[in-house]
């Protein structure tokens, strides 16, 4: 029996400005994170699913592994000096 797994540290430094995200996730299905600050939603795409069914299904078994560094956008002006 095959399942999704996922596997990720997530680090955010005090002032907000990046996300580091690593570790491992299972070869299917598609991953991706959702941040929110500095008044916005910012969307990291950290896998992409497989083209095909074969691929999907094969992608299951697999463990890929992930290191993504992704800078937010800074606060909005009326944000500034409200810790995240």
């Amino acid at each position: 029996m095959s399942a999704f797994i996922s596997d990720l540290t997530i680090i955010v430094p005090p002032n907000g400005s990046s996300i580091t995200t690593a570790g491992t996730l299972s070869g299917s299905p598609s991953f991706e994170l959702n941040a929110f600050g500095g008044g916005q939603a910012t969307n990291i795409p950290l896998q992409d699913a497989p083209q095909s069914t074969l691929g999907f299904a094969l992608g299951l078994y697999e463990t890929n592994y992930i290191l993504n560094f992704t800078p937010l956008p800074p606060p909005a002006p009326s944000e500034k000096g409200v810790p995240r």
